[in-house]
């Protein structure tokens, strides 16, 4: 076998190993489901965490906001206006319409008694308080 065959054959196969492979399966499923969550971004301040939430195209009464310990759970919704008119139709929507929620895992515990949670221009901003952690025991070596 000479040296052209030999790549046209190793790209082939390159090439049909890729398709079968389960990732390129799993792919737009994936996808899929990835776009059904949203963006964040966290901060670890001194005294408080600061948390920022990418929601586009949510209204602030359709946000809930659940702190427990060291987690913070963001739930929204957003929802499809039906408003159909009888000279035009939809070529195309690809916007997402449904209940998205987040969960985040914080290194320490926060509270919610002074957090406070902004929503302007489809970002909200949470900051949230640390809990000084000084419920452990101690044990005495003897």
């Amino acid at each position: 076998m000479n040296q052209l065959e030999r790549i046209n054959r190793n790209m082939w196969g390159e090439l049909f190993r890729e398709f079968a492979s389960p990732e390129y399966i799993m792919r737009p499923f994936l996808e899929s489901l990835s776009d059904q969550s949203f963006k964040v971004d966290v901060k670890d301040c001194k005294d408080h965490y600061e948390l920022q939430a990418e929601l586009p195209g949510v209204n602030k009464k359709d946000i809930k906001i659940e702190v427990e310990d060291d987690q913070v759970t963001i739930s929204a919704e957003t929802k499809k206006i039906t408003e159909e008119k009888s000279d035009e139709k939809v070529i195309r929507s690809e916007r997402y319409y449904g209940w998205v929620n987040r969960t985040v895992q914080l290194e320490h515990n926060v509270k919610s008694e002074g957090s406070v949670a902004k929503f302007d221009n489809g970002v909200l901003t949470l900051t949230l308080p640390k809990v000084n952690n000084h419920h452990g025991k101690f044990i005495t070596v003897q």
